[in-house]
């Protein structure tokens, strides 16, 4: 019996993969909320009723790290955010891995050029699983960089974890 792997983007514009095996199961774009002054945080109740369906899985966490562009109120967003999911795999006593950006990328982008590392990670994901369209919805034309990296994301720990 193949192990499930979910991989994380914890961006709000990110997004969570599940793996088995050579299949994707299934790509959810992170779900949000409106919290008012035009600003979303993540919807709690959808990652946790998703992330529940698959509680023996092994999750690979992007870690976060301090971008000095992003300035103090989206770091500070950007930080809460990271709690929160690792609070939440926590609730659900799941087993977890933080992994670096550099780290994964290094390993699942090794024969790929990568000065863009989103256009790098459509490219392998979509090479990776070819029947698979990594569009946030229907209407979507263009691929979704938080579907292909949580995708990434989670390829690398089921190769190397």
């Amino acid at each position: 019996m193949s192990k499930f792997y979910i991989g994380i983007d914890g961006g709000l514009s990110g997004a969570i993969a599940v793996l088995k095996g050579k299949e994707l199961v299934e790509v959810m774009v992170m779900p949000t909320q409106p919290v008012g002054n035009g600003r979303n945080e993540y919807d709690c109740q959808a990652i946790i009723d998703f992330l529940s369906k698959y509680k023996d899985a092994t999750v690979i966490l992007e870690k976060a790290q301090y971008t000095p562009a992003l300035g103090g109120i989206s770091s500070f967003a950007f930080g809460k955010s990271y709690g929160t999911m690792i609070g939440i795999l926590s609730a659900l006593k799941m087993r977890y891995h933080l992994v670096a950006a550099r780290t994964w990328q290094t390993k699942v982008f090794r024969d790929q050029p990568h000065a863009n590392t989103k256009e790098a990670s459509v490219i392998i994901a979509q090479r990776l699983f070819p029947g698979f369209r990594f569009v946030a919805t229907e209407r979507s034309k263009k691929p979704h960089d938080g579907m292909t990296d949580a995708t990434l994301i989670g390829y690398y720990g089921q190769e190397n974890l």
